[in-house]
């Protein structure tokens, strides 16, 4: 036998029927790799969420929110920004 909660950190298994935007909403973390019934997700950090607007770029938004470029491409798989894209900045 096992115990999942060993360390600080929220653990989560995915239900059935659920997407990733609704585990996505519920952790408020991105989710990489493939989603399945009973998949066990570790949160162990907290983003809030970023509409991109015109004329944004990874580098304007580090300005704007304090945070390190390259952590936010990381966090947000480098995808390329367009209007009204989502983006996860790490509190």
């Amino acid at each position: 036998m096992f115990a999942l909660v060993r360390e600080n950190y929220r653990y989560f298994r995915v239900k059935s029927g659920q997407s990733v935007s609704d585990v996505e909403r519920e952790l408020e973390i991105p989710v990489s790799g493939g989603i399945f019934s009973g998949r066990i997700l570790r949160a162990d950090k907290k983003c809030r969420i970023y509409t991109v607007k015109v004329g944004d770029t990874y580098r304007s938004v580090c300005l704007k929110e304090g945070v390190d470029e390259e952590t936010l491409k990381e966090l947000n798989s480098n995808a390329p920004l367009y209007p009204t894209k989502k983006l996860y900045i790490p509190l």
